[in-house]
């Protein structure tokens, strides 16, 4: 995983998210995005993330609760969005 991927999804986040952009920020990779312990974002920001990254990287996450582990954590996302993008 490289740290640029995980600097994009952060401005990405940031961007399309109705969340504090200095909270986003100051997440690392190892942040979770969607538990009480981590970042909290709920699965409507999961939903309009998958459709952010599909319009971004050409991926597609078809049941996004199904692949509720592709947005553990900002590496996992950024791990999934490295393997998976259009190039």
């Amino acid at each position: 995983m490289t740290d640029s991927i995980v600097e994009e999804l952060k401005k990405l986040i940031a961007a399309h998210l109705p969340i504090n952009k200095d909270e986003v920020a100051k997440l690392s990779a190892q942040d979770k995005l969607f538990s009480p312990e981590g970042f909290s974002l709920d699965s409507i920001d999961m939903v309009e993330l998958a459709a952010v990254l599909q319009q971004k990287y050409g991926i597609r996450i078809e049941n996004v609760h199904e692949n509720r582990a592709v947005f553990q954590t900002l590496g996992s996302l950024a791990e999934y969005v490295e393997k998976h993008r259009i190039k």
